[in-house]
């Protein structure tokens, strides 16, 4: 994979703004237009996310669209910021938390689960699902969030195992040091 873009308000210091806005870092969790919709609190995997353009800012729609980027003759109508990502460098941080402690705790409550159940049962327990996914979650290396791409020029960041709304707001956030403005006449002075 190649950059990712998107158009963002700047904020006071000079960097993207974050927020639950189209025109943020972050996503829309409520009211009539969604980037994702959580399930008992939790965003999943493949399920939505932050829109971004994959490869060229031609790709973002025109509302998104930096006035000074043309695609097909026609130029877009954002007087934001556009801003760059590598994909590889997007994940962020390494999930934080008292991971032993939560894998401990889950993996009794597997155990417990599997010790209860009857004979003959071969479906697995819920909790064995839990489990894997916290131990998914920290594994060395283990990034929160990935791109999935639903179409050739635009993907969706998403967090790469449920994440609860406010982990995977703080994951997208966690990336905004690695968000540059792009070349063109409306993005500024680079920070760092």
């Amino acid at each position: 994979m190649t950059d990712l873009y998107r158009t963002m308000r700047r904020d006071a210091d000079g960097g993207p703004a974050v927020g639950r806005s189209a025109r943020a870092l972050g996503v829309r969790t409520e009211g009539d237009v969604r980037d994702v919709t959580p399930v008992t609190g939790c965003v999943l995997p493949g399920a939505g996310g932050m829109s971004v353009a994959v490869g060229s800012p031609e790709a973002l729609p025109p509302a998104r669209r930096p006035v000074w980027v043309r695609r097909e003759g026609a130029p877009g109508r954002s007087e934001d910021t556009l801003w760059r990502i590598a994909a590889a460098g997007l994940p962020g941080p390494p999930v934080p938390g008292d991971a032993e402690a939560r894998i401990a705790e889950l993996a009794q409550s597997a155990a417990r689960a599997i010790e209860s159940r009857r004979p003959g049962d071969v479906t697995p327990p819920p909790e064995i699902g839990s489990l894997a996914i916290a131990l998914r979650a920290t594994a060395p290396g283990h990034r929160p969030l990935q791109v999935r791409c639903d179409t050739s020029d635009h993907g969706l960041v998403e967090p790469s195992v449920p994440r609860s709304v406010e982990a995977y707001e703080a994951d997208i956030a966690a990336s905004r040091d690695d968000w540059q403005p792009a070349a063109g006449p409306v993005t500024g002075v680079r920070r760092r």
